[in-house]
């Protein structure tokens, strides 16, 4: 079973020179790939936390690219949030909390927002597109949400809040509502620009 999640995982997210990456779980959370609902094809991952995890922050996906050092790093993704998800996509320079953060994306409560500031609202139960372009070696980067396939994308420019992130070598998708929560995850994209 696990084999075939790898494969199933490898064919959901599109761009596959991101690195390793983990799935971590806890008692009474998961991540399983489900054909209940696509962004686009037929299959997306699902993330199901729960109010009595072990964990804060279980479940979540982490990548760990080995391109992103001094380069411009394309990331984009769709995301589906029933009304109780909390989803956190972080960027670091190290995987411990302790090392240097860069772009934070929060996505919960009909909001989207980056490091603090707000990229608008969405409806529960609609796939939402997010998009960053971070120039490390620049020190900035631009992020982009589109919250249905008919609105405007909001788009904002802004600068590494810490200027010792220079290089990324860890990114998380972190279901951190500790509810009884879903949320699908498709057409994930972590890649250098060229």
């Amino acid at each position: 079973m696990k084999k075939l999640m790898i494969c199933l995982l490898l064919s959901i997210v599109q761009h596959a020179a991101a690195g390793p990456y983990k799935l971590s779980t806890c008692e009474k959370t998961s991540i399983t790939v489900s054909d209940e609902q696509a962004a686009s094809g037929k299959q997306s991952l699902k993330f199901i936390d729960h109010p009595e995890a072990k964990k804060n922050g279980y479940p979540h996906l982490c990548l760990t690219p080995a391109f992103m050092d001094n380069n411009t790093v394309q990331f984009a993704c769709d995301l589906l949030l029933d009304e109780k998800a909390t989803v956190s996509i972080q960027f670091r320079k190290t995987p411990s909390g302790k090392g240097v953060l860069g772009p934070q994306l929060k996505i919960a409560a009909g909001k989207i927002a980056c490091s603090g500031e707000s990229l608008g609202s969405y409806s529960p139960g609609e796939w939402v597109h997010l998009e960053l372009e971070l120039r490390l070696a620049d020190g900035n980067y631009t992020v982009w949400a589109k919250s249905s396939p008919d609105s405007k994308a909001q788009q904002k420019k802004m600068a590494f809040k810490d200027p010792a992130f220079s290089s990324c070598t860890w990114v998380g998708i972190i279901s951190s509502g500790n509810t009884d929560s879903t949320f699908y995850l498709d057409n994930l994209v972590l890649k250098p620009v060229e």
